[in-house]
Formats: C-alpha cells, structure tokens, sequence
C-alpha cells in the first residue's frame, strides 16, 4: 500500500494506492492493482531555450478537484499447473485509467483502457508456436 498527500498553497495533492499478487507456481499468478489521485498533481514543464522559461505541457491538470483512479490485472497460467503433462504459458493483462490520474509515470488527459495477452505452446523441443 501507498499513500501521500501534499498541500502547497492552494494546490492539494493526494494519492493512494495497493497491489496484490497471488502465486501458485513461477509460472501461474495473478496480480491485482488499484490506485486514486485526487487533485491536479504535479505540472510537466518543458523547455525550448535551454532552460531559462518553462511552459507548463499539463494545462488540462489544473482543477484541485479532479479525481481520478487506475486499475491493473496482469495474470500467467503455466498449463503444467492445469494439466499433468501440459507445456506452455499464457499471460495478459488488463488496465483502466481514467482522465486526470497523476503518478510516478506520465499523466493522462483522457481515459484509456488497454489490454493483451501471450500463449506460447511447445510442440516439440525445436518447435513451438508464440501467439500475441
């Protein structure tokens, strides 16, 4: 679990977070992530004159009431875990953002959800077959 929560001047910043991981095997887990922000975090600054003005890059992140949460699941399943004999791997994951989450990483203006996932089956010792 994380938590922080910052006030400067008029500008409040909070944020928490937890994950979790359940493990049957190295190859079969399950991880589960959740994180929400309240405020507009901290501005992204770029600068063309080598460093003698700033521009704030995150103009959208300027309401001290703007909340926001993010959401992961990532997952492998090794199918000898499933199966006696079985060979072979899948993975994916799944993620919701939503507009105006801050963070360690880059903020986001709008929501976005993603998702994916890999199966690789081996047939023999020299051939096996990778889909993503």
């Amino acid at each position: 679990m994380t938590a922080s929560r910052e006030e400067k001047g008029e500008i409040e910043n909070s944020l928490g977070g937890a994950d979790l991981t359940l493990r049957k095997s190295s190859a079969s887990w399950l991880k589960l992530e959740g994180s929400r922000t309240k405020g507009p975090g901290v501005p992204a600054s770029t600068s063309i004159d080598g460093g003698f003005g700033f521009d704030n890059t995150a103009g959208f992140l300027v309401d001290n009431d703007v909340e926001a949460s993010a959401y992961r699941v990532d997952g492998s399943v090794g199918f000898k875990d499933i199966f006696e004999n079985g060979r072979g791997q899948a993975t994916f994951y799944w993620q919701d953002l939503r507009g105006g989450l801050f963070g360690a990483g880059p903020g986001h203006a709008r929501d976005l959800t993603q998702y994916g996932g890999t199966a690789e089956m081996p047939f023999t010792e020299r051939l096996s077959a990778r889909r993503r």
